[in-house]
């Protein structure tokens, strides 16, 4: 009898390894730039009910997510916009460029329609608000932007800047009435719901995917999602351009 349960027993087990499903790997670790937010959620959500993985996404400014990859941050993935601080990342040997995901212009934002244009800037002192330049890919070019267009300087002696943060930030500003307008990405822009932009010709960033040396099986995995029809689909849907 002993025996005979004992054989039961076994069979169960066997019957339970044979119809358990595969291991999952260890949950992934991602960061991501403020500015591809929107579309990356979705489409990670897709991802993990496709595929059973588990991944969790740290978003934030370029400069703050490469500060703490070189700190010992354990990142699978890192998504940047800001090229000066791809290079830092890699200049610490802690990540290096696997290809670039996306492309996103840059828009200048205001809740008014028609909405308003650089030209206002010039004549109407409006007060605009923008990332940090020092750590947000649209910040420095927004700088870089109203240097050549003459404004720069003008502008931040006059207060007519609010800095800091990120696009979602910068929008948030100029929605609560803290600004008139507003320098962001067209994917964030979007997302408002609310408000008209203006797209400004030949500004924008690359969205970069940095993979640690010696990356996961896991993570090779998601890039080639990142990369493929669906996910595709999604960011140009959030106004991406994929090359």
């Amino acid at each position: 009898m002993i025996e005979r349960m004992r054989r039961f027993v076994l069979v169960l087990a066997l019957m339970w390894v044979w119809a358990a499903p595969p291991a999952l790997g260890a949950d992934l670790k991602v960061g991501a730039a403020n500015g591809i937010k929107a579309p990356f959620e979705r489409i990670i959500r897709n991802y993990m009910e496709s595929t059973g993985a588990k991944v969790s996404v740290t978003y934030d400014v370029s400069g703050n997510l490469a500060r703490q990859a070189s700190m010992g941050a354990e990142l699978d993935l890192l998504i940047l916009s800001e090229p000066n601080w791809g290079k830092f990342v890699e200049s610490k040997g802690v990540m290096v460029k696997d290809r670039v995901l996306a492309y996103s212009p840059m828009v200048m934002w205001s809740p008014v329609d028609p909405p308003l244009t650089v030209k206002d800037l010039k004549e109407r002192k409006i007060k605009l608000a923008i990332p940090d330049p020092e750590t947000a890919a649209y910040g420095r070019s927004a700088r870089e932007y109203l240097k050549r267009e003459g404004l720069w300087d003008e502008m931040l002696a006059s207060r007519r800047l609010a800095i800091g943060g990120g696009p979602q930030r910068a929008l948030a500003v100029a929605m609560a009435g803290g600004a008139d307008a507003a320098i962001a990405n067209l994917s964030s822009a979007m997302e408002v719901g609310r408000g008209r932009w203006v797209q400004i010709p030949g500004e924008g960033n690359e969205f970069v995917i940095y993979v640690p040396k010696g990356v996961k099986e896991d993570a090779v995995r998601l890039v080639r999602y990142l990369i493929g029809p669906e996910a595709r689909r999604i960011l140009e849907a959030s106004g991406f351009t994929v090359r």
